[in-house]
C-alpha cells in the first residue's frame, strides 16, 4: 500500500529567527518563431471585355519566413527566504535573483500553486515556476486518487500532477498543464518533471518545457522555453 506522510510547509525553515535560505540554480533557454497565415497584397486580374479588377491574394499554403530572434539562454541563482506563514495558508517568501538589479521581491505562495508577487515589480518566469511548488500542502495525500494523481485549477492554469515513483520521501512527479490569459488568445502548454522532497516540502529539481502560442493579426507567434531548476543548498542539506 502506498503511504505518504503529510509535511507541513517548510517548518524547519521557519523555525529559526536567523535567516535560513534555499538556493537554486537555474537555466532558461527560449526560442521564438513568427509565421504568417497568408501572403499580403493584391493581384490584378483581367476577366476580359475590357474590365479590370483587383482581388486580395490569400494563399492558405503560404508561410512567411521565420522572423524569430533565435535562441536565448540565461542562467544564475535564485535565493528564497521564508518569512512567515499567513493565516490563509499562504507562505510569504523573499526572493532574490542574481540577474535582477532591483533586489529582493516579496511573494506569497499557496498550496494550490497560486503565486502572488509584488505587483510593482517585474518577475522572471522561473520565479513563479519555482514558488508554485513551495506552497503549503502542494503534495496533499488527501487529494490523491488511486493513480496517485491530483488536479489543480488555480487562476488561469489547469494542471494535472501524477506521482510516478518514490524513493523514500523523494517523489518523482509528472506535470501536464495549460495556461490561458483572460481577454487574450495566448495559450501555453506546460510539461514538467519534478523531483520533490516530501519530508522538507520542497522541490529538489524541476525540468519544465512550455510552448506559448498566440495569434496576432495574421501572424502566429510561438515561444518555446526550457527551464531547469536545481536545489543547490538548504538548511541541514
Amino acid at each position: 500500500m502506498y503511504v505518504l506522510a503529510l509535511a507541513a510547509s517548510l517548518p524547519w525553515l521557519l523555525a529559526s529567527a536567523t535567516p535560513r535560505e534555499l538556493v537554486y540554480s537555474y537555466t532558461v533557454e527560449s526560442t521564438r518563431t513568427d509565421k504568417g497565415d497568408s501572403a499580403h497584397g493584391v493581384d490584378k486580374m483581367d476577366p476580359g471585355g475590357g474590365g479590370t479588377f483587383y482581388f486580395h491574394n490569400v494563399n492558405q499554403h503560404y508561410r512567411s519566413p521565420d522572423m524569430g530572434p533565435g535562441a536565448q539562454r540565461r542562467s544564475g541563482k535564485i535565493v528564497v527566504e521564508a518569512v512567515r506563514q499567513q493565516q490563509d495558508g499562504g507562505l510569504v517568501v523573499r526572493v532574490t535573483e542574481d540577474a535582477s538589479p532591483a533586489g529582493p521581491v516579496t511573494c506569497v505562495t499557496f498550496g494550490d500553486t497560486t503565486v502572488v508577487c509584488d505587483p510593482n515589480r517585474q518577475v522572471a518566469a522561473e520565479i513563479p515556476a519555482l514558488l508554485a511548488l513551495l506552497g503549503t500542502g502542494f503534495v496533499d495525500p488527501s487529494r490523491l486518487d488511486n493513480s496517485r494523481h491530483w488536479h489543480v485549477d488555480a487562476a488561469s492554469t489547469s494542471a494535472d500532477y501524477t506521482i510516478l515513483s518514490n524513493a523514500g520521501a523523494v517523489l518523482d512527479i509528472d506535470e501536464s498543464a495549460t495556461r490561458t490569459q483572460a481577454g487574450s488568445t495566448t495559450k501555453t502548454t506546460i510539461a514538467a518533471a519534478i523531483e520533490y522532497d516530501l519530508a522538507r516540502s520542497l522541490p529538489t529539481s524541476l525540468q519544465e518545457s512550455t510552448i506559448e502560442r498566440d495569434h496576432r493579426g495574421s501572424v502566429n507567434e510561438t515561444i518555446s522555453t526550457e527551464t531547469t531548476l536545481k536545489l543547490e543548498s538548504a538548511p541541514n542539506s
